[in-house]
C-alpha cells in the first residue's frame, strides 16, 4: 500500500481578532504582507491593506 501525504490548505486564524490586533496599513515590509497573507489568508490580507479592520 503506497499511500503519498497530500498538502492540505493552512488553517488561518479568525479573520476578526487577527485584524484587531494588526497595526494598520501604513509604511510596511514585504515581510508584514506574507505574515498576514500566511496567517490570516487572501481575503483578510485585502482588507487589511485597505484599512477596514474594526479597530476603532
Amino acid at each position: 500500500m503506497n499511500t503519498k501525504p497530500y498538502p492540505t490548505e493552512p488553517e488561518h486564524m479568525d479573520m476578526e481578532a487577527f485584524l484587531r490586533e494588526l497595526p494598520p496599513h501604513g509604511s510596511h515590509t514585504a515581510e508584514e504582507d506574507e505574515y498576514v497573507q500566511h496567517f490570516c489568508g487572501l481575503e483578510c490580507y485585502e482588507l487589511w491593506r485597505k484599512g477596514e479592520s474594526d479597530s476603532e
